[in-house]
């Protein structure tokens, strides 16, 4: 496994961290996982604040490092690394720093998520992108999809001691559909009461 971190002006600083923090979280994330095919870049931009991650299906070779279109088209503005191998397997993160406050609150397509600190998003995220490169390369989680992804990067990260609080959206909706229907009458008005802890993990407990 490589890992190459790019850093646009004074991305990590904003962050409280630095490149040995974030090599040290994806090694903790990876370990027990064949890694050797793989190659990761990490970049942090201080001109957006969107933050994403991208698994590469196909093997990829140096051409392969830099995007001309689409939301990776900033990688044109890095030198790619030197000295790549012939053919690897490519997983991208990028982390935008334009507005950064602790807790960060996110909501992704299955989830609602929220990261105590930079560690614990990039050990989330990276997770994540991981699962997939473990299902598609490895053949492990066999059928596995992008909620699959979502609940493993999710568990690998609390595993690892990563500060992360989640709600599942989809029991959060069955919640709320049987808290709206608890009516108290006070006169001729309806009283609805919506007593939900808004964060608490996926067994339901609070956090």
């Amino acid at each position: 496994m490589r890992i190459y971190i790019y850093c646009e002006n004074n991305a990590l600083e904003k962050l409280h961290t630095n490149k040995t923090n974030v090599c040290n979280v994806i090694q903790r994330v990876s370990r027990g996982t064949d890694t050797a095919d793989l190659l990761i870049i990490v970049y942090f931009l201080t001109s957006t604040n969107n933050w994403r991650g991208e698994y590469c299906r196909n093997w990829c070779n140096s051409k392969d490092v830099i995007k001309e279109k689409g939301v990776w088209k900033f990688t044109n503005n890095f030198k790619p690394p030197d000295k790549l191998p012939e053919q690897f397997k490519l997983i991208r993160l990028v982390f935008g720093t334009r507005y950064v406050r602790w807790p960060r609150r996110t909501e992704c397509e299955h989830m609602k998520l929220r990261f105590k600190n930079v560690e614990a998003q990039i050990a989330y995220l990276f997770g994540h992108e991981l699962h997939h490169f473990r299902c598609r390369h490895l053949g492990l989680h066999p059928g596995a999809g992008e909620i699959a992804a979502t609940r493993w990067g999710f568990d690998r990260a609390r595993k690892l001691g990563y500060e992360i609080q989640a709600v599942d959206k989809a029991k959060q909706r069955c919640r709320l559909r049987k808290i709206i229907m608890r009516k108290y009458r006070v006169g001729s008005e309806h009283i609805i009461i919506k007593a939900f802890d808004q964060y608490q993990d996926l067994l339901g407990k609070k956090l």
